[in-house]
């Protein structure tokens, strides 16, 4: 949905946030946004390689049919990988796996679940609320400060990074633990070993 075309029903905003006080803690005021950042933003820069190597791509004109299956999914895949997604995610919902699927790893479909799909949803419209009460609180003082909106919507979505860093670090640390028997052997036959991010540093120097 655009946000322009929201209904106007839903335009209503609480006069409680539409104050001068979000002005003075910096959702309108980029300066003080800056000012409030811990780390300066980074200074942007372009480089080019010394050295190019090209590669020869076929347009999508000249694919045959045969690349064209080879290449992409057909309707009736689609149709199957959703069903056996669905399946899956039913089956470990209801923890009723067979035992030769106990292992199937169900990471990136978390948000498919019905859970999931509340959660996502209940994440989206507070971003979409947040990005719309800024927008509206613009049109009324008169001002257009594209950056205040991204801000706005950064501070609302703060809660989808969090979760996404989460299962990051979770799925380093299942990864840590099962390289940790075979970094050994990787030493021993001078092959290399993993080696963990600076997150995962300190919950296991213990």
């Amino acid at each position: 949905m655009h946000l322009n075309d929201r209904p106007r029903d839903l335009l209503i905003v609480d006069n409680e946030r539409i104050s001068a006080n979000n002005v003075k803690r910096g959702i309108l005021n980029k300066r003080s946004f800056f000012k409030a950042s811990a780390t300066p933003p980074l200074r942007k820069e372009v480089s080019f390689q010394s050295f190019v190597k090209a590669y020869k791509i076929l347009h999508i004109d000249d694919y045959s049919i045969r690349q064209i299956r080879n290449t992409w999914y057909s309707e009736d895949e689609y149709k199957r990988i959703k069903k056996n997604m669905h399946s899956c995610l039913s089956s470990k919902e209801t923890s009723t796996l067979k035992e030769e699927d106990r292992f199937i790893c169900t990471r990136g479909l978390e948000d498919m679940s019905l859970e999931g799909q509340a959660s996502r949803q209940q994440r989206r419209e507070q971003a979409r609320e947040a990005v719309l009460n800024a927008q509206l609180l613009q049109l009324m003082l008169g001002m257009k400060d594209d950056e205040s909106l991204a801000h706005a919507y950064a501070v609302a979505s703060f809660e989808s990074k969090r979760i996404a860093r989460l299962r990051g670090i979770a799925d380093e640390q299942a990864l840590y633990s099962t390289f940790q028997n075979e970094n050994h052997v990787a030493r021993v036959k001078g092959l290399p070993v993993f080696t963990p991010s600076p997150t995962l540093v300190a919950p296991f120097a213990a």
